[in-house]
């Protein structure tokens, strides 16, 4: 593949999601789960940074610039793309239609996994260190300093996208 593989694979529902960067650039790619042939690549001049999520028939990548895109699972084309204002460095979640992405900058942004709009961000404490994990319609993200955070989706539609759940830090 273009790149060093940098970001971890990700299953997917018959193969593997993979990723790449470089100084040249990068690609995303999907692996035969049975074989190991890649069945589809597309290189970016972009590298990838953030391990994909990959969520019944959709997957998501976010590269070097700041910008998240969904692909066809099955094709490797390009469904929509959204640039964020900064990098996404902790990873990304596909969660109850929407994609989750932390950023460098200690941001947790909410996307419309559908069509890509950004839907609410939060402020996360400094030094996010893993990836956004979602179980039962909350998030949760480790930071180096504070420990973990939980976040749900709001209620009502055009308010603060996340609501930090009571002690916010668990």
């Amino acid at each position: 593949v273009r790149g060093a593989v940098r970001a971890p694979l990700v299953p997917g529902d018959d193969g593997v999601f993979g990723s790449s960067a470089g100084s040249s650039g990068g690609g995303y790619y999907l692996l035969d789960a049975a074989s190991g042939e890649i069945r589809w690549s597309q290189s970016l001049a972009a590298g990838i940074i953030a391990p994909a999520a990959s969520e019944k028939g959709r997957v998501v990548f976010a590269d070097t610039e700041g910008t998240v895109f969904a692909v066809d699972p099955a094709t490797g084309i390009l469904r929509w793309r959204t640039k964020l204002f900064e990098p996404v460095s902790a990873g990304l979640l596909l969660v109850d239609g929407n994609v989750m992405a932390a950023t460098e900058e200690s941001l947790l942004y909410r996307l419309d996994a559908e069509t890509g709009k950004i839907s609410g961000r939060a402020a996360l404490p400094r030094g996010v260190s893993t990836p956004p994990v979602g179980l039962d319609g909350i998030v949760y993200i480790g930071t180096v300093r504070r420990g973990f955070s939980a976040f749900r989706g709001a209620e009502e539609g055009g308010k603060d996208a996340f609501i930090p759940l009571p002690g916010e830090h668990v």
